[in-house]
């Protein structure tokens, strides 16, 4: 959804739980199944733990209490607990035992915490088997509630048992000892829980900020959007990543490489020896408008870096067959080729009917209908030299635009006599423009700012059997010998500016879309003359035509 401002924002829907949340949720519920278990795990071995240490330390101490010598005399006598409970309770303040109570081995008390309850049964029911002689720790009710107690049994002088001791604690005394370890672990897990929540929210944040904000759904109809772009696009598209291996091809590129989606993951060199995609991961820097040859066919690449945060994480590279490009380059010359003799006409209509209103005002009618008949019999004159020996009105248009651009800049352009053209089919033509309006413009150039005498520039067409022939020549300084070979590399150029040394290169481009022929004969301070030879039937093979040198024009 667009906003005001011209940016998109994303729109979940209210009923649907975003990423954000569920990642939440996901990171809380399996901190909480990992922390739950282990602290309950941890309380209860805890707890069992305390229990035995505490029940070791109980039973070691009825132990202790049953090898008295006073208990092992005095119990399962009348008189003994006078002698037996000052003892027990002695013992037992010093240890912080609940409870010490001696019994005989009809389980009457000889000691317990409550003096009146001495004499009486001993209650719990669990004392049994230590009366048979027997060391244990057994949790029962007794008459001070429930309760952790230890027995052993008391020996008598010829090794029988006499009685027993059963010393321990209550439960709630022995609960209140785990209870500090349950708040601690209760802070852990609470401390655990906050701490996770901590981190679920960073890392939920991490992955929204990593996804620019998108949900699933929206990154889903992102990536088939993108699908659909890079289908529909005419040109080649490949990318790919920092390590130079590919992670994106479109179909046209695939037809181009020959290859199918195998080559997705390859290292580029593998798939494509010539590129140099390889030197824009290094260097960073971009390359427009270059030229390559991929397979059987010569296209014109681009390839630019991915920058992410001021690093580079990839390149692409884009490319189209370099034919289509010259033909637009073709048709755009065309165009041009009719804007420009329409300006020359307008421009010169405009300045004789600026002379006209001048001698009219001044009352010299006679004289503003002498210029108007000249400009009738200059313009008559024109279309009556070149329209007999150029029959296509393309190139017609273009020529009688050259000679008015030509007369702008004080120098003389004729089209031969002998030059004849018949009605082109249009991908002839619009090649013919190219050709003859490029290299018109270059010998122009080249007189410009030229002092030899007067500049002149002789244009000849002529349609033989199986072939046309356009020769171009000018008095120019000529081509030096060392720049021969260059004149028709892109980008190559004697004079000073961007934008130049393309001419000469979309000449040959055309021509060798015509599968023709191009000469350059020159000397130096004397003359420069392009012959092109193009077939009329341009169904031929394609080749390359290097510039050749001193053929006769």
């Amino acid at each position: 959804m667009a906003s005001r401002d011209g940016a998109v924002r994303h729109v979940t829907p209210k009923h649907r739980l975003s990423l954000y949340w569920k990642i939440f949720v996901l990171v809380m519920g399996v901190a909480a199944v990992c922390l739950v278990p282990v602290v309950i795990l941890v309380e209860t071995t805890l707890s069992q733990a305390l229990l035995y240490h505490v029940g070791r330390q109980s039973l070691a101490t009825a132990r202790t209490v049953a090898e008295m010598p006073v208990v092992r005399e005095w119990v399962g006598k009348p008189e003994g607990a006078a002698h037996i409970q000052p003892l027990a309770e002695r013992i037992r303040r010093r240890t912080g035992f609940d409870f010490i109570v001696v019994m005989d081995t009809h389980s009457i008390r000889y000691s317990h915490p409550e003096p009146d309850r001495i004499g009486a049964r001993f209650v719990g029911g669990d004392e049994g088997r230590a009366l048979l002689g027997e060391e244990y720790i057994s949790q029962a009710v007794g008459t001070l509630g429930p309760s952790q107690r230890s027995f052993a049994p008391i020996l008598g002088p010829t090794g029988a048992v006499v009685g027993a001791v059963s010393v321990g604690g209550l439960m709630p005394g022995v609960e209140g000892m785990v209870a500090p370890v349950r708040e601690s672990l209760s802070l852990a897990l609470l401390l655990g829980v906050l701490v996770a929540a901590l981190g679920a929210g960073m890392l939920t944040q991490h992955i929204k900020g990593t996804l620019l904000g998108m949900e699933p759904r929206e990154i889903a109809d992102a990536l088939y959007g993108r699908e659909a772009i890079l289908q529909s696009v005419r040109e080649g598209v490949i990318a790919v990543n920092q390590l130079g291996r590919i992670t994106l091809v479109n179909d046209v590129a695939k037809d181009y490489l020959e290859r199918g989606d195998e080559v997705i993951g390859q290292d580029i060199t593998a798939v494509l020896a010539n590129t140099r995609l390889a030197e824009v991961l290094h260097t960073g820097l971009p390359e427009y408008d270059q030229q390559q040859l991929i397979g059987r066919t010569r296209v014109v690449t681009n390839r630019v870096p991915m920058v992410v945060q001021g690093k580079v994480i990839g390149a692409v590279a884009t490319f189209r067959d370099q034919s289509e490009v010259s033909r637009l380059a073709e048709e755009l010359g065309g165009v041009r080729g009719y804007i420009e003799a329409m300006r020359v006409q307008a421009h010169d209509f405009s300045n004789k009917l600026h002379t006209i209103s001048g001698l009219l005002q001044l009352g010299r009618s006679s004289e503003a209908i002498d210029v108007i008949h000249s400009a009738q019999s200059g313009m008559r004159n024109l279309n009556a030299h070149v329209s007999p020996r150029i029959i296509d009105q393309g190139i017609a248009a273009i020529i009688i635009g050259k000679i008015g651009r030509a007369q702008e800049l004080g120098i003389e352009l004729t089209l031969t006599e002998d030059s004849l053209l018949e009605s082109l089919k249009p991908e002839l033509r619009q090649a013919l423009m190219v050709v003859i309006g490029n290299l018109v413009d270059n010998a122009l150039e080249s007189l410009l700012g030229g002092a030899r005498g007067e500049a002149k520039v002789a244009l000849f067409i002529r349609q033989r059997d199986e072939s046309i022939v356009v020769s171009v020549t000018d008095n120019g300084g000529g081509v030096a010998d060392h720049m021969r070979e260059r004149v028709f590399e892109p980008g190559f150029s004697t004079k000073l500016g961007r934008g130049r040394g393309l001419g000469l290169h979309l000449v040959k481009e055309a021509v060798v879309s015509l599968a023709g022929t191009i000469q350059l004969s020159s000397m130096p301070h004397e003359y420069t003359c392009f012959t092109v030879t193009v077939p009329l039937r341009t169904n031929q093979p394609q080749v390359a035509i290097p510039p050749q040198r001193d053929e006769e024009c």
